[in-house]
C-alpha cells in the first residue's frame, strides 16, 4: 500500500471513530479505489470518443489531407494551456483562501477561454468566412462557398 493509501486510510478510520460511518459502510480507502476506477473509466470513455472522431474525419477526408497552417493550431493550443495554468493557479489559491488571486485568476481563464473558443471558431471550424478564409471543407471548397440547403 503506497504511503498516500495509507494516510487516507488512517484518516478515514479517524473520521469514523469521531463521526461515525456516514457514507454507507464505506471507507476512505474503498472511496479512493472508487474515485481511480472512476478516473480510468472517463479515460477510457474519451479514448473511445475521440477514436471515432479520427475514424471519421479519416472516413471524410480519405487519403486527401488540406494543407493546415500549424502555427494556428500551435497558437490555439498555447492559449487552452495556459487557462488550464491559470485555472490551477486560481484553484489553488481559493485552496489557501487568498480569493483575490483566486478571482484575477478565473478572470483570465474566462478571457483566455474566450479567446480559445473564437480562434477554433474563426480558424478551425471556419463559421466566419468573412475573417478566415483558409479553411477548407471534406468536400474541396472553402466554408464560404459551402452552404447549406
Amino acid at each position: 500500500m503506497s504511503a498516500v493509501a495509507e494516510q487516507i486510510a488512517a484518516h478515514g478510520a479517524a473520521h469514523e471513530e469521531t463521526h461515525g460511518d456516514a457514507h454507507g459502510g464505506s471507507n476512505a480507502l474503498e472511496q479512493l479505489r472508487n474515485n481511480r476506477l472512476g478516473l480510468w473509466l472517463f479515460f477510457v470513455s474519451e479514448a473511445f470518443l475521440f477514436g471515432g472522431l479520427l475514424a471519421v474525419r479519416f472516413y471524410l477526408w480519405g487519403e486527401t489531407r488540406p494543407d493546415v497552417n500549424q502555427l494556428i493550431g500551435l497558437a490555439v493550443t498555447a492559449v487552452l494551456l495556459v487557462s488550464s495554468l491559470s485555472m490551477n493557479l486560481g484553484e489553488t489559491a481559493m485552496e489557501h483562501g487568498d480569493r483575490r488571486t483566486f478571482s484575477i485568476c478565473m478572470i483570465i481563464t474566462a478571457i483566455l477561454g474566450i479567446i480559445f473558443l473564437f480562434g477554433v471558431m474563426i480558424f478551425e471550424w471556419g463559421i466566419f468566412p468573412s475573417i478566415y478564409q483558409g479553411h477548407e471543407t471534406p468536400w474541396g471548397m472553402s466554408m464560404a462557398q459551402w452552404s447549406l440547403p
